[in-house]
């Protein structure tokens, strides 16, 4: 007699097999040949018939006595283990993961014909399956290797190595199955397959490719005992997929430097791959690692080594034989590989070039020609490969050229400065012809014609620019330029104005209107000044102009001089003497100026013959610097798009009487907030059922939920809004992907200080279920008002979120219950950063670390920083509060969970004469589930390191279900990868301005985007004080407030600067240009909801500016609100400078 067992719903049936074993078998076998030959469909059919061989109705284990199918349980695993086959067991998860094959390979078959829903159910079929033997390994493990060792015995038994590699398969093609639920993404190569976008699934995908490479690791370690080796090698041969599929994932999500380990690991893995692996494979593989390892590195700005990873793709590719299946096959791939590359050779010329040009530094003037060659050919060669769609290479191309031969022209030869011109000419006409509706291709044409005097005909260089000016006043485009940019255009306009004989209003009108939009254009002013004195002889408007010119520019001597030539003419000879003497205060050796005040002296009158009066033809344009973009890295534990709520400031609380329809046991009536009712919305807002993480006999939320006071849930007695004070060990999640609130509420619950200021307990009335709580938003505090109705399980009326410990303490939920309110539902919550919680909670400002064993002694000095528990704040200049997160770990082996949020609690340096001399330095974390996933390694709960003198120094609360446990530093700095939290300064000590604005400025073009800058409001900064540290915290609207109008972070910066003009207060001026040695802080641009400069300064004035960062493909984005707070240790005087 044999058994074999099944799993369903993380539950494990045993039958008792006797014949049908034999036709298990036999349906097993011929479902595998079905699969071989590609008929997936078919051997689904037969592979369900072998699962059905093990179905019948459950019984209880004590009434085994037959043929039947039992049910079970971890309090009897040694009885079942006597009356279970291993072979049969080994048989099921066969049978489970050939028939996932058979969904997953099918899906991919027939992908094109297949609906998206039809796509994702098969999928869906295949994780479960998939899923399902990855849970008959463990249960084999339970079942007979459960006592200490059991991996040693483990290898050495035939069922269950086999059951470990298919485990360790299973976990791979679970985390492809993922990967392929989602589109591909064009940026980026894989190996005949699909990519993925970036999407929640991919936190569960990283999960499985870190179990699978775990395991893949002990089998490696373990290969000497294995009882079939040959089996183990060629099982391993597929290892380094792990690595590449693992790390493909990480650039989705933006862990770009976890996503370059992996891809080095791939790379050394492959280069040392036995002989047997052909040549062409591993060439073949090899590609595909470097160019994503060259993405990586890329996006982190790495640009050096993304493109020496870039060309040896292209290298591997060159080396595949001619015409072979590789060749072809990774065709594609290798034009991909040279648009990434050329892209990222155009991002290294735009990021240094504005260097070069102050510099004037040879050796990198000579780096940017070699890679402006290297990227113009990469896309002329795209171009030849991919004929079909040539817009964007073509464009690409233009601007290399345009741009390093106009930053160039003043120092490096005028033929090469001329050629790169030239060579842009044939790709703008080329663009004009596939998008002629574009202003930008027509100005820089009319630009590189002028520039190598290509065209002669002024009046077609008009026509060019009156073409661009048409379009960018009226088609989409044009509202993406900024106000200066288009002075420039208009100013270039008037210039070739001036030289057709019937166009001197035209030009007029040009310089007009480029002065209207840039109200400090010296050149538009000097030259509307000329034609006014030279062909309009107005002489006052004139001069107007040129005292214009002047007061922007004190120094420009030739407007002075012509100055001097038209009050020479209108016989103002005071006025030309002390305009000359101006002059020479500025230049003692002008010629011009000597001459004419010897004229003067002698009293004669001449013309200043050495001036020709002639116009501007090229206005000064100058950039030292270049924006500072980074990506924004993964939320925890979900990467859902946010759904928002009305501002919660608009919230009105109304009259309870005209509100209530209940009452209390004293006759009161109980209070029902109107604007959060308990209803479908309050929960779903505009989301997905399924995305909530309910019980499954909850179908429906109409019916399945239910709102409750608390006297009517499960378990409550005797309801308060606390019990036995408060502290982290209270805080439980329920079924809301919410982590980095639980959290945030765990690490606040150790203050008392903090308590109060949250839970305004003076306005809380218990009595008719009225509770005030407070968040910090904007800049201020505000003030939410609930009531005491609670979502629960319809079935068990037992809470359905978050919960005390203590089901009768009710501020976690009725807390959970004000931040939903706050954004206008409980889906809201779902997904985002633990330091974004904190700052609600506290008003604090938000910092980010990030861990690594080479920064372990950082680590230490931060966690030691956290203030004690019930620690009186009021009395510290500054604390800091922090969680922490991972994205590496294999939670089956650690118990940690990838992209989850951790409370720190506290850090602990354990005396040596406890621990043999040896130092240990433990840190204590929180998982908000408050349950058995916990910690497993060195120092966990159930570690046998644990002395009773040890459990007794720490406190002994040992509790493997709270989620609440111990790690050393050295584990801690391996196991995770991100400490985030908030730095709260006490308003007593710190001097604190806080304003709120509005950007008013989208950056426009990579080529001018100083000018953009310079539009926004400045903030001018007195700080008299030396070493005064200083934090600038800017803090854009918050996305889940509208998701209707904006569902993800803008890229913002603020940048901070010292301020060289004269200091006048409120009355000083704007800067209106940026010099790189005027800059002291440049921060990146980063997809953040709050970026902070944090900075000792020394005594003198300061410049701060907020932008938002838009490129031009933005065709959505719009300019958003702000809160910019700035905390100084020592007082200053701050202005606001609008533009």
């Amino acid at each position: 007699m044999s058994s074999a067992i099944i799993s369903n719903d993380d539950e494990y049936y045993i039958r008792v097999l006797d014949k049908a074993s034999t036709l298990a078998r036999t349906h097993f076998q011929n479902g595998t040949e079905l699969f071989q030959k590609k008929h997936y469909d078919e051997a689904i059919d037969i592979l369900s018939q072998c699962l059905n061989q093990f179905q019948t109705e459950r019984i209880v284990l004590d009434e085994l006595d037959h043929d039947v199918f039992i049910q079970a349980s971890s309090s009897n695993w040694k009885q079942v283990a006597a009356l279970t086959d291993k072979s049969s067991l080994e048989l099921a998860a066969k049978v489970l993961i050939t028939r996932g094959l058979c969904f997953y390979n099918s899906t991919l078959s027939s992908s094109s014909s297949l609906s998206e829903s039809a796509r994702e159910m098969k999928f869906q079929k295949a994780i479960h399956d998939l899923n399902n033997v990855s849970q008959h390994y463990k249960l084999y493990k339970r079942l007979y290797f459960a006592e200490n060792g059991y991996e040693y015995l483990l290898y050495k038994d035939w069922e269950a190595l086999n059951l470990f590699l298919s485990s360790m398969k299973a976990y791979f093609l679970q985390g492809r199955c993922l990967q392929q639920m989602k589109e591909r993404s064009p940026s980026r190569v894989v190996s005949n397959s699909d990519n993925s976008d970036l999407s929640s699934t991919l936190e569960t995908a990283i999960t499985c490719f870190s179990e699978a490479i775990s395991m893949a690791k002990d089998l490696k370690q373990h290969l000497d005992i294995v009882a079939n080796v040959n089996n183990c090698k060629a099982t391993l041969e597929q290892f380094p997929q792990y690595f590449l599929n693992r790390g493909l994932c990480y650039n989705d999500i933006a862990s770009y430097d976890l996503a370059i380990s992996d891809f080095t690991t791939l790379i050394s893995m492959t280069e040392k791959e036995s002989s047997s692996s052909t040549h062409d494979k591993k060439q073949s593989q090899l590609l595909i690692a470097y160019h994503n390892r060259g993405y990586a590195h890329a996006s982190e700005r790495h640009y050096d080594e993304a493109i020496d990873d870039f060309t040896k793709a292209i290298s591997c590719f060159n080396s595949l034989t001619e015409n072979s299946f590789e060749k072809n096959q990774n065709f594609e791939n290798y034009v991909q590989t040279l648009y990434q590359r050329a892209r990222i050779l155009q991002k290294y010329i735009t990021d240094h070039i504005f260097e070069c040009k102050s510099s004037k530094d040879e050796k990198l003037a000579s780096k940017i020609v070699k890679y402006k060659k290297m990227a113009c050919d990469d896309y002329d060669l795209v171009i030849k490969l991919n004929p079909t769609n040539t817009y964007p290479y073509r464009f690409n191309a233009s601007q290399i050229f345009i741009l390093v031969a106009n930053s160039m022209e003043h120092f490096r030869p005028k033929q090469e400065i001329e050629e790169s011109y030239l060579k842009a000419i044939p790709h703008l006409k080329e663009c004009i012809s596939q998008k002629p509706s574009f202003f930008k291709l027509y100005l820089d044409l009319a630009r590189c014609l002028q520039k190598t005097n290509q065209n002669k005909n002024v009046d077609e260089l008009v026509c060019l620019y009156d073409k661009s000016i048409q379009l960018m006043e009226t088609e989409v485009e044009g509202k993406w330029i900024s106000k200066t940019q288009k002075a420039n255009i208009y100013f270039e306009r008037g210039v070739l104005n001036n030289k057709l004989q019937d166009k001197t209003d035209q030009s007029i009108s040009d310089f007009t209107k480029a002065i209207s939009l840039n109200a400090e254009f010296t050149d538009a002013y000097f030259n509307r000044a000329l034609i006014y004195y030279l062909k309009k002889k107005k002489f006052d408007l004139s001069l107007q102009d040129l005292r214009k010119v002047v007061e922007i520019n004190p120094n420009d001597i030739e407007a002075y001089l012509e100055i001097v030539m038209i009050s020479v003419e209108l016989r103002k000879y005071e006025d030309v003497k002390k305009v000359l003497e101006t002059i020479l205060e500025l230049d003692p050796d002008n010629v011009i100026a000597l001459n004419y005040m010897e004229h003067l002296r002698n009293h004669t009158e001449s013309k200043i013959s050495n001036t020709s009066h002639s116009i501007r033809e090229e206005h000064s344009f100058d950039q030292d610097i270049e924006a500072q973009k980074k990506k924004k890295g993964t939320s925890d534990k979900s990467l859902k798009n946010l759904f928002k709520r009305k501002d919660s400031s608009s919230r009105e609380e109304k009259d309870p009487s005209e509100e209530h329809h209940q009452s209390s046991s004293n006759g009161k009536k109980l209070f029902v907030d109107p604007n959060f009712p308990p209803v479908k919305k309050s929960l779903l807002g505009t989301g997905n059922l399924a995305d909530f993480e309910l019980p499954a006999h909850i179908k429906n939320l109409d019916t399945g939920i239910v709102w409750l006071r608390p006297n009517e849930i499960t378990g409550v007695t005797k309801p308060a809004l606390f019990v036995d004070g408060h502290d982290y060990n209270d805080v439980m999640q329920g079924a809301l992907g919410n982590c980095w609130v639980m959290s945030g509420f765990a690490i606040v619950a150790n203050y008392p200080h903090l308590m109060k200021k949250i839970i305004v307990e003076s306005k809380c009335n218990p009595s008719i279920g009225k509770y005030t709580f407070c968040f910090f938003k904007e800049g201020e505090s505000k003030e939410v008002v609930i009531d005491d109705l609670i979502p629960c399980d319809a079935l068990s009326r037992s809470y359905l979120f978050s919960c005390s410990r203590d089901p009768n303490e009710l501020w976690v939920p009725l807390l959970e219950k004000a931040y939903a309110a706050l954004y206008g539902n409980y889906y809201s919550l779902m997904g985002g950063h633990l330091k974004d919680s904190l700052v609600d909670l506290t008003g604090g400002i938000p910092f980010t670390c990030k861990v690594s064993s080479q920064n372990m002694e950082e680590i230490w000095n931060l966690v030691c920083s956290l203030p004690r528990p019930n620690t009186d704040l009021t009395r510290c200049k500054s604390i800091k509060l922090m969680g922490a997160r991972s994205e590496t770990s294999a939670s089956d082996y650690t118990g940690i969970i990838n992209f989850h949020a951790y409370s720190i609690i506290e850090a602990i340096e354990l005396p040596t004469y406890l621990t043999n001399g040896k130092r240990v330095r433990l840190i204590k974390l929180k998982n908000p589930w408050a349950n058995a996933m916990e910690w497993r390694g060195d120092w966990s709960d159930s570690s046998s390191l644990w002395t009773p003198e040890l459990r007794k120094f720490v406190g002994n609360q040992f509790n493997t279900q709270d989620g609440i446990f111990f790690m050393s530093l050295e584990y801690f700095a391996v196991q995770w990868n991100l400490i985030e939290g908030v730095e709260i300064f006490n308003p007593s000590l710190w001097s604190q301005y806080i304003t709120r604005g509005f950007f008013d400025s989208n950056i426009r073009s990579d080529n001018d985007w100083t000018a953009d800058l310079l539009e926004e409001t400045q903030f001018l900064i007195e700080n008299p004080s030396e070493n005064n540290r200083v934090i600038i915290s800017l803090a854009q609207l918050d996305t889940r407030y509208d998701y209707d109008k904006k569902n993800t972070d803008s890229c913002i910066a603020i940048h901070l600067l010292q301020y060289d003009k004269p200091f006048a207060g409120r009355n000083s001026s704007r800067i209106n240009k940026i010099q790189k040695k005027s800059i002291l802080v440049q921060n990146e641009y980063m997809e953040e909801r709050e970026v902070v400069i944090d900075k000792v300064l020394p005594a003198g004035t300061f410049v701060a500016i907020p932008h938002e960062y838009f490129t031009t493909n933005c065709a959505d984005a719009e300019c958003g609100s702000y809160t910019l707070r700035i905390i100084s240790e020592k007082k200053m005087n701050i202005f606001e400078l609008k533009p």
